[in-house]
């Protein structure tokens, strides 16, 4: 007996009706998951560079906070360096000076080399420094006696000694050199001063070996009524034990013992004489 052959012929491709075209269906499903998947991840990780981006930067900020703060705060210190140079009294030899280097008065040699031989100037206003007085003598423990110094501002090199020159009336001495700036700013009040009060001895000590630059810088500052003194060897600040700077005021009574010293520098015409009046009534 024949037998019917079946309906089910085997496909071409070797596989059942319809069971290829399930497989293409699922590889398209698994290709679509794997792009959304691929494009679920790349979003998600974008915040996430985002704020490592973001910490970077901060952390180079904070790290270049230090520097810029070095920065500013070494440029106020400089600052407020020049200020106070100005405001303080200068070293001899250079410090708050225009020229000149520390141990070098005006820039130019040893502050304790031998200057040479005292040699006239040229000065427009000259005048005389103070003459003994008539019966006035120094006390015995007078710093100013035996210092001998030349007349700087009546320009013909005449040598006194301070102890009896300034004998006899308060003494007022005003300690200072040609290249120091502070100095050119405080004079115009001594010069003031000696106008004001003419019962007092106010005097300056030039302390520098150019004498003729002092006596022009006299001559620019138009002081024309304070009596000058030219020390070239550091005569009285080495007989009077003063600090190694310049401008310093020393205040002496009327028999030339010392009643206040001033390391500063005055700044107007009040505070000097408000200084003078207090050493001289004892009220430092």
């Amino acid at each position: 007996m024949a037998t019917t052959p079946s309906s089910s012929h085997p496909h071409p491709n070797g596989a059942a009706p319809g069971h290829g075209a399930s497989e293409k269906t699922a590889a398209t499903s698994e290709d679509v998951d794997v792009t959304r998947g691929s494009g679920e991840d790349a979003d998600a990780s974008r915040p996430r560079v985002l704020l490592l981006v973001i910490a970077i930067i901060i952390g180079l900020l904070v790290a270049a906070i230090p520097l810029v703060a070095g920065v500013m705060s070494g440029g106020e210190d400089q600052s407020g360096a020049q200020s106070q140079q100005q405001a303080e009294p200068g070293m001899v030899g250079g410090a708050g000076s225009v020229s000149g280097a520390p141990g070098d008065p005006g820039g130019e040699g040893d502050a304790d080399a031998d200057p040479g031989p005292e040699q006239p100037v040229s000065i427009k206003n000259p005048r005389n420094c103070p003459a003994p007085r008539s019966g006035a003598h120094p006390a015995p423990d007078s710093e100013l006696t035996g210092i001998e110094l030349p007349c700087l501002s009546s320009g013909k090199n005449e040598t006194a000694d301070l102890g009896a020159a300034l004998a006899g009336k308060p003494t007022i001495i005003n300690v200072w050199a040609w290249w120091c700036e502070p100095c050119r700013r405080e004079l115009p009040h001594f010069d003031k001063l000696a106008k004001q009060h003419p019962e007092w001895n106010v005097a300056g000590v030039h302390l520098d070996k150019k004498s003729q630059a002092g006596a022009d810088f006299l001559d620019e500052l138009n002081v024309t009524t304070m009596p000058v003194y030219a020390d070239r060897s550091h005569r009285f600040d080495t007989a009077t034990s003063l600090p190694k700077v310049v401008p310093i005021t020393v205040v002496y009574r009327a028999d030339g013992t010392r009643a206040q010293m001033y390391p500063q520098v005055f700044r107007d015409y009040e505070e000097l004489e408000a200084a003078v009046n207090a050493a001289l009534n004892g009220q430092n």
